[in-house]
């Protein structure tokens, strides 16, 4: 998806934070990111570096983008984040 609809797709989905999502894990925080696996382990390493995912972004707002609900909570000690990607809706026409 384009940044923009990311962008809508995560404000969105901002009341997921907090919760508890079907996986078991809690939600710490919605990100963007590129869809390509390799730039999203780029941006991942770019997040362990500097801790802002909007920071780490800026890099790939021309690219295709998923929108994922994440919980950081075990990033720092072990490397870790949990993950679901978050999609959108499509829009039926009658």
């Amino acid at each position: 998806m384009t940044y923009k609809e990311a962008i809508e797709l995560k404000k969105e989905s901002i009341h997921l934070i907090g919760t508890t999502n079907h996986r078991g894990f809690k939600v710490t925080d919605i990100w963007i990111v590129p869809t390509d696996q390799d730039k999203r382990n780029e941006f991942m390493l770019c997040y362990i570096q500097n801790g802002n995912a909007s920071s780490c972004l800026m890099h790939y707002v021309n690219e295709d983008l998923t929108v994922m609900c994440v919980d950081t909570s075990r990033l720092h000690d072990d490397l870790v984040v949990f993950y679901d990607i978050i999609r959108s809706e499509p829009v039926l026409a009658n």
